[in-house]
């Protein structure tokens, strides 16, 4: 089935939408985005795809989130939290070393995918037909038998091992994490059928009438996609029922 990209990227030129301000190129996320774009494609069943999901929800410090990736099929929905360069766990504690610099992250990557989670189900963002799951992707850092067991998290966490394999599934690992956190919950059974997929989806997109779920950069991508040149438009657009 094709894999629906809402960000509508140039999947010939990925390196130009995996930037951060600086200007450096975010190698993780394009890695995995492209293990995404093989593998839900050859996939059985519809995924739809968020990068860099922006909502304006305050989480611990942050004034607002920011997903790496966040996916939906009929299965649910799972949030993909990504770290590049290698990354260590030693005494409880992640370092990540990029260009033989090493810094602490102050939390580690599935306490931030989980904060995520409960954000997007306590300001009901997702419909809550939608189960949502978590995972990590450490797509430059194999995890040895040492880090796995300082980890703790193998059974959701995508490796370099796995990242370089082509004969592993990347849609497959995030339907199993999706189907066996569900089965946790006997009440959640049952996929999405179609109509309510498509809703799913729909909750998703630029809502103007709801500033608090989506962030400034989400309302003026949806002007310039209704060819609105001018923000200050946005209050005659909310008064406007037809929208």
């Amino acid at each position: 089935m094709p894999i629906i990209d809402h960000r509508e990227y140039d999947r010939n030129n990925l390196e130009r939408h995996f930037v951060k301000d600086g200007g450096d190129i975010l190698y993780g996320e394009r890695d995995v985005a492209r293990r995404l774009y093989a593998d839900c494609e050859k996939h059985r069943l519809h995924w739809h795809m968020w990068h860099s999901l922006r909502l304006s929800i305050p989480v611990k410090e942050q004034q607002e989130i920011e997903i790496d990736f966040f996916l939906m099929c009929e299965a649910g929905a799972v949030i993909i939290e990504v770290k590049g360069g290698i990354v260590e766990c030693r005494d409880g504690v992640y370092y990540l070393i990029h260009n033989n610099q090493e810094s602490v992250l102050p939390r580690t990557p599935f306490n931030q995918a989980a904060d995520y989670k409960h954000a997007l189900i306590n300001n009901s963002v997702v419909d809550s037909n939608v189960f949502i799951s978590i995972a990590c992707a450490f797509p430059h850092t194999p995890v040895d038998r040492r880090l796995a067991n300082a980890i703790n998290k193998f059974d959701i966490l995508w490796d370099k091992t796995l990242q370089d394999d082509p004969s592993v599934s990347l849609a497959d690992f995030l339907e199993k994490i999706i189907r066996t956190d569900r089965e946790k919950y006997p009440y959640r059974t049952g996929d999405l059928n179609e109509v309510e997929l498509n809703a799913a989806v729909r909750a998703l997109a630029p809502n103007i009438r709801n500033p608090l779920r989506f962030s400034e950069e989400n309302i003026e991508e949806f002007l310039r996609m209704i060819d609105v040149s001018n923000a200050e438009t946005l209050d005659s657009l909310r008064k406007n029922r037809q929208l």
